[in-house]
């Protein structure tokens, strides 16, 4: 599984998902990457219910929807 990094501008995220300077932010960045890998159903919801970070829970519930 893809070790993510938290940190406090993890989820500044865009409405069109590109920063003020035209950088895709760190989150988009993950969920193309999860997306990519093609997880499995037991592999979503261990990110859903993440205890350490809320970050990787909002990754969860954003590669969800």
């Amino acid at each position: 599984m893809i070790a993510i990094k938290c940190s406090q501008d993890f989820l500044t995220i865009q409405v069109r998902g590109v920063g003020g300077g035209g950088i895709v932010s760190t989150a988009y960045c993950l969920l193309y990457k999860l997306y990519t890998l093609k997880l499995t159903r037991k592999q979503v919801i261990s990110l859903t219910i993440h205890t350490d970070s809320p970050f990787i829970r909002a990754l969860g519930f954003m590669y969800i929807r």
